[in-house]
């Protein structure tokens, strides 16, 4: 994934040919957009006392992001993006499994519920109606799990950076689409219990493809 996210990079700080004069203003402006793919989140613990272990669940979510931004063009061929997004869909539930001195102790059933970043997106035109564009974003995540053996629910937030590249295209004056590959590494986060710390890790993958609206 970060071998795919760097080589893009580079493609795109190396530059397209293009016969076509870049023109950055055709990207200036207000815009909303929608999208959706394949989302991943996977959650790596450490356990307090070291007696207890777990497994690392996955998971996944075709999400439904929806946001704004606004694009600036710097000169005929770069561009600067600032903007917001939320996702509107909750991710599928998976199994954390809770193990005590090696004896099944519990389970819980994880998923994540909410998630919103706001991101800065530094592009460049590779034609009049092209552009590729690095995003970097500050997101908070949120999870929510259930214990199998009480039902006891328990929520909690991870926030952390992401960076991705991107393509858009022009395909009239004021729609456009555009498609996306991003890396997520959340900061680890507590969850306190009696007699018991799990310290989560959290890093997620998404594929996207969407529509916009420039006004």
């Amino acid at each position: 994934m970060k071998k795919t996210i760097l080589a893009a990079a580079a493609l795109m700080a190396a530059g397209f040919s293009t016969n076509v004069l870049a023109q950055a203003k055709n990207f200036e402006g207000f815009s909303l957009s929608a999208s959706t793919g394949y989302a991943t989140w996977k959650m790596a613990a450490s356990y307090t006392p070291s007696t207890y272990s777990g497994s690392e669940p996955t998971t996944s979510a075709v999400p439904l992001y929806v946001g704004g931004e606004y694009t600036w063009a710097l000169n005929d061929k770069y561009t600067l993006a600032f903007g917001a997004e939320v996702n509107l869909l909750k991710s599928s539930e998976q199994n954390q499994i809770l193990y005590g001195n090696s004896v099944y102790a519990d389970a819980n059933n994880i998923k994540a519920t909410s998630y919103n970043h706001v991101h800065i997106k530094p592009g460049m035109v590779v034609g009049k109606n092209d552009l590729v564009y690095l995003k970097l974003a500050y997101f908070n995540v949120g999870f929510e799990s259930v214990a199998a053996s009480d039902g006891v629910k328990d929520s909690w937030s991870n926030s952390g950076y992401s960076y991705g590249v991107g393509y858009r295209t022009e395909i009239s004056k004021s729609i456009y689409a555009f498609g996306e590959i991003n890396s997520l590494n959340a900061a680890s986060k507590d969850r306190v219990y009696t007699g018991l710390t799990i310290n989560d890790k959290v890093t997620g993958t998404n594929f996207l493809v969407g529509l916009g609206y420039r006004f």
